[in-house]
């Protein structure tokens, strides 16, 4: 979809920077390491179950790994099973 809008608007810059962005689908090397490959990730984001909608969610390898309504419990709950810094949190809609 980046793609594509990318291709209607050539000159929008945030367009091309997302299309960089979501087409990148393998690690890429930071100042701490690898950042993990995140496209599993993103692909259950595009299309998340009626059921976690509203809700934020933790996925780890595109598998759901916590939801919660409220973002400090997701967040206590990933701590608590050791997960924070690892799992990718977002508000799935």
């Amino acid at each position: 979809m980046a793609a594509e809008a990318t291709a209607r608007f050539p000159g929008d810059e945030g367009l091309r920077c997302a299309e960089r962005i979501l087409s990148e689908g393998e690690a890429a090397r930071s100042k701490r390491g690898l950042k993990p490959d995140r496209s599993a990730d993103l692909k259950w984001l595009s299309n998340p179950p009626e059921s976690v909608r509203g809700q934020w969610v933790a996925l780890f390898g595109g598998d759901l790994v916590g939801a919660s309504s409220s973002l400090s419990e997701l967040v206590d709950d990933l701590r608590h099973r050791g997960l924070t810094g690892k799992a990718l949190v977002h508000l799935a809609d």
